[in-house]
């Protein structure tokens, strides 16, 4: 096999991932997939089947499958596993038809199977397909990559304009999509690439906005630790003891809510009495207890829980307890 050829059958397989990929989160960004019934469960009836199926059992499979076209809640999922059977045996035209039927029934991830099936063997099937699908910017961008891959370069640049005006911005899948191999070096596909980077830059703007939005929310409720606390967690989890020790430490001074002070200055305290660091736990001890028992307010009720308690907290902690025994 040539180096070309190599190369041909590298970049399909890229753009296969990244199609199946993108397709999957498109639709699960519109919360209309992933129902309970799509997670590996061992109870799950479809378990039964494929452990027929793949058992050599295939008849049972069937049958069992089957059953369940009369079952309202697993009848699409059972539609479209029947389809995936059929496609396993290369009986195509069956499983475009069942896939067909879950789709009609609005379970959208239908659609997925239905395309990759097309693109796979009948792609003169898949304009049609992706125009029958509300035209969101993923949907826009197949259409794109369509007309890219039977040359229509007017129609594809068009039709990727209409998907980043619709939001698309997923500048890696553009970048890597073979699809636009001869597009990429034209100075509209730049312009659009540029833009794309626009609407990326602007949806990371809206995560952060949306970020702040929660923890003005939860600054006040007695839940929704700030997200450096779940660092440092997992830091000393892992054994990465010292920087969860420089993360604990930055937020000693800075502005943060009174249950997460006290638990940086418990933690603080604790870590350095298990390294042995006795002077240094004692002052962060000294600390937890003044602010947990001062006078500083607090709105969410957290203190009012903690006061009585915190005591006991420390005298039943492995390390802290031989610090507070010591005397000074």
């Amino acid at each position: 096999m040539t180096n070309t050829e190599n190369s041909i059958k590298l970049k399909k397989l890229i753009r296969f991932i990244l199609l199946l990929l993108a397709a999957f989160f498109a639709l699960n960004l519109h919360g209309e997939t992933s129902p309970d019934i799509y997670k590996p469960d061992i109870s799950n009836p479809f378990h039964d089947v494929f452990y027929s199926y793949y058992s050599s059992n295939k008849k049972q499979a069937i049958k069992m499958l089957k059953k369940l076209f009369n079952n309202n809640k697993y009848k699409n999922h059972a539609l479209i596993n029947y389809g995936l059977i059929n496609e396993y045996e290369t009986n195509f035209p069956e499983a475009e038809k069942y896939y067909k039927e879950a789709l009609n029934n609005n379970e959208k991830v239908a659609f997925i199977y239905l395309y990759i099936l097309y693109k796979k063997y009948n792609k003169e099937k898949l304009l049609p397909l992706i125009q029958k699908i509300q035209n969101d910017n993923w949907t826009l961008y197949e259409k794109a990559v369509h007309y890219a891959e039977i040359n229509d370069e007017n129609n594809a640049i068009e039709t990727l304009s209409q998907a980043i005006e619709n939001g698309f911005s997923s500048t890696d899948l553009l970048l890597n999509d073979p699809a636009f191999n001869n597009l990429k070096k034209t100075f509209q596909f730049k312009w659009l690439l540029h833009k794309a980077e626009k609407n990326h830059s602007k949806s990371i703007s809206i995560v952060q906005k949306m970020k702040k939005a929660e923890l003005e929310y939860k600054k006040d409720k007695p839940y929704g630790m700030i997200s450096e606390l779940d660092v440092a967690a997992y830091y000393e989890k892992t054994g990465k003891e010292k920087k969860a020790l420089n993360i604990l430490t930055s937020l000693v001074n800075s502005k943060i809510s009174f249950r997460d002070k006290s638990v940086v200055l418990f933690w603080l305290a604790r870590i350095n009495a298990k390294n042995n660091e006795k002077k240094i736990a004692k002052q962060y001890l000294q600390n937890f207890i003044e602010h947990v028992s001062g006078q500083e307010k607090d709105s969410t009720g957290y203190k009012n829980i903690i006061a009585p308690l915190y005591k006991d907290i420390v005298l039943n902690d492995e390390y802290l307890k031989k610090i507070a025994d010591e005397k000074n």
